[in-house]
């Protein structure tokens, strides 16, 4: 009777060990300065509202890509192959802390946390797309930059860090 006792109390400890753990294992990168970057490209005029974002999340080391929309009409959603994708970030990739820290430090010296809010030139398309940067810090402030038919310094080099050091493009589509 106590080796039965004994057993149980054994197993509701490990039980609730799990639940409190989980089951699936996520890295935290407690030392990260910037706990996210997401990029978005809205790629202009379309039948509905909707864009393609990215995210890098250096809390959990993890690539995720989300086409977004406000949108919930099914018939409006059927005109786009991956409808029934929408708002529903997929994971495409994950990255250890050492090519977060190497990365954010490459695209640091790159000026990159330099970016002004706006990169807008007088050449303005109405039916043209923009692409957003937008980068979390732990004390939860967001710095934006958007960028329409102006680039801002190094822009291209970036890019190619984030595909050199993560091996994921910079945005959604590329």
């Amino acid at each position: 009777m106590k080796v039965k006792r004994l057993l149980n109390a054994l197993l509701l400890i490990g039980i609730v060990f799990f639940s409190l753990t989980g089951c699936t294992q996520e890295t935290e990168f407690a030392d990260m300065e910037i706990t996210k970057i997401e990029t978005s490209w809205d790629l202009g005029f379309a039948p509905f509202s909707y864009y393609y974002q990215r995210t890098f999340d250096f809390k959990k080391g993890k690539v995720y890509d989300t086409l977004v929309t406000d949108e919930e009409d099914p018939e409006i959603l059927e005109i786009v192959s991956k409808a029934k994708d929408f708002n529903k970030p997929k994971q495409i990739a994950s990255f250890t802390e050492e090519q977060a820290v190497a990365l954010y430090e490459k695209i640091k010296s790159l000026g990159f946390f330099a970016w002004e809010d706006k990169y807008i030139t007088d050449e303005v398309v109405t039916d043209a797309g923009s692409k957003r940067v937008s980068v979390s810090f732990p004390d939860s402030t967001v710095k934006s930059t958007i960028i329409y038919f102006d680039y801002p310094p190094n822009y291209n080099e970036i890019c190619n860090v984030f595909m050199d050091y993560l091996g994921v493009n910079f945005y959604y589509i590329c």
